[in-house]
């Protein structure tokens, strides 16, 4: 059917129709691309970083108490052990594996094997293990205990050449204010070094037994 239909509504202009576009938004990107290649072209390059490598310092000699402190750790730190204490546990009908229950320290007595350490940290354990400074581990086995003292040994069937007893000393003429060294193998993965003072003497503690101990070296 040729011609406008009767029921067709009149289509209203929409905006814009017959009119001119505004060059605004041409030019305005036009300016933007041009800023954008003028600041690739012209910028700055960045400034050189100065690499060249600085001299380093000499340490310079030691301080006589820290090559005293040094000389120690090196003399003592072989003699101190890390303890495994182990609990028997049930995995089935016939099976039974020993589990860790409680680590501790300890310190090498003689060249027999026999290990001082304390009495808490074996205490209803059914085996222990000691680990040297040379990370090999022993079994170890129960050869004494004094609980109200909370101490213990134990003793471990390494070779002689591969023990090295604790040097000891006397705490009857100790005084506060002295210099002390604790090393110990919390982890056993290597002996620690802690320093400190003689903080009072005579001190008493409870052991795990409920009776006191006397004469105890309290430090900081």
């Amino acid at each position: 059917m040729n011609g406008p239909s009767p029921y067709d509504l009149p289509r209203r202009p929409r905006p814009g129709d017959g009119r001119p576009r505004s060059p605004f938004i041409p030019l305005l990107l036009g300016a933007l691309m041009g800023m954008g290649i003028f600041y690739l072209f012209n910028r700055r390059a960045p400034a050189p970083v100065d690499a060249t490598p600085r001299a380093v310092a000499a340490r310079g000699d030691l301080a006589a108490d820290e090559k005293a402190t040094i000389a120690l750790f090196s003399e003592a730190s072989p003699s101190v052990v890390y303890i495994t204490s182990l609990a028997r546990r049930s995995t089935g009908w016939f099976d039974v594996m020993e589990v860790p229950q409680g680590t501790g320290t300890g310190f090498i007595w003689d060249r027999s094997g026999h290990v001082v350490t304390n009495f808490h940290v074996i205490k209803d354990a059914d085996d222990a293990e000691v680990t040297l400074s040379d990370q090999s581990a022993w079994k170890a086995r129960l050869v004494g205990a004094a609980p109200d003292k909370d101490l213990a040994v134990l003793r471990i069937e390494a070779k002689a050449e591969a023990l090295r007893p604790l040097l000891l000393g006397t705490s009857r003429d100790l005084q506060v204010g002295q210099k002390v060294f604790a090393i110990g193998n919390p982890f056993g993965l290597d002996q620690t070094l802690t320093t400190g003072v003689v903080s009072a003497l005579g001190r008493r503690i409870q052991s795990d037994t409920g009776r006191q101990i006397e004469g105890v070296i309290q430090t900081d």
